[in-house]
């Protein structure tokens, strides 16, 4: 059995050898067509995207967007995409949102309750004017829509405290960030700008932002809880108020956007609504 075994091991090492050669050979090959191939898979990739492109679509009931003539943004029946396929998961249905800034407008403040949809209103803006840019179809019954340069986005709590920053710290230096490279025509999307420090200074400071930004050309989707900047939209050329729409009879949120008018908060219905101590309620209305 010695030298069977051995033939064994010499016929292995043989076969190794052999693929090697093989693989060698066949590299050898495909390497003096590198360009050909390179050229083959970015086709094969720009077929996949334009498949992914036309499922996603067709899931989302997206349709082609139009490019504004005249710089207005107009959004009709638009929904998130991501909150309609979070609903659909539940057996549930999204409130289309009805949204437009005329091409004389540069400022869009939205007003309203807590869980109204202010924010998922200044979301969907942003995020089908990137899907319409990158060539997808918008899940909206039509969208016209500008090509903007730039989209800067100041969205969230941004607070860090490895790099020392509280949340109102961390907004200012990602404003301070969109501020520089914004140049017409751009899309800004601002929540809750001026919070999380004096009433007064937030006011002014969110003044002077919005102010700066729509100088440079930019568009500005705003949200809100304070009346001073409802006042400035509701005083200032080329600036617009827009309110969530809110039951005010149930106080439940209806997730419509009514524009013109500046929305009330309800601050606390919406916390009684969400078992807030009856006694804290009591002091809150004095």
């Amino acid at each position: 059995t010695v030298d069977l075994n051995n033939q064994i091991v010499t016929l292995r090492d043989r076969e190794a050898a052999e693929v090697q050669r093989l693989l060698m050979e066949y590299s050898d090959l495909l390497r003096g067509r590198l360009a050909e191939l390179r050229h083959l898979v970015a086709g094969i990739g720009r077929l996949d995207l334009l498949s992914a492109r036309g499922r996603l679509g067709r899931r989302l009931d997206g349709r082609p967007g139009e490019i504004s003539k005249h710089g207005e943004l107009r959004l009709e029946a638009a929904r998130h995409p991501l909150v309609e396929l979070a609903l659909q998961r539940e057996g549930g249905a999204v409130t289309p949102l009805d949204l437009e800034l005329a091409a004389d407008s540069r400022v869009l403040m939205i007003s309203g309750p807590n869980t109204g949809g202010k924010t998922v209103a200044l979301k969907t803006a942003g995020l089908l004017s990137l899907m319409f840019q990158s060539g997808l179809p918008v899940p909206a019954r039509r969208a016209v829509l500008p090509v903007f340069r730039g989209i800067f986005i100041d969205i969230g709590d941004r607070q860090s405290i490895p790099d020392r920053l509280s949340t109102f710290s961390a907004r200012m230096k990602n404003i301070s960030e969109i501020a520089t490279p914004v140049q017409r025509p751009a899309l800004v999307p601002l929540d809750e700008v001026g919070t999380g420090t004096d009433p007064e200074d937030g006011v002014a400071l969110a003044i002077a932002i919005v102010d700066f930004l729509r100088a440079r050309g930019a568009l500005i989707i705003a949200t809100t809880h304070l009346e001073a900047l409802k006042a400035y939209a509701a005083t200032t050329g080329g600036c617009v108020n827009a309110a969530m729409q809110f039951d005010e009879t149930t106080f439940t949120p209806m997730y419509r956007l009514i524009p013109g008018i500046p929305g009330r908060s309800g601050g606390l219905e919406i916390a009684r609504r969400l078992s807030l101590p009856a006694a804290i309620l009591a002091g809150g209305r004095g």
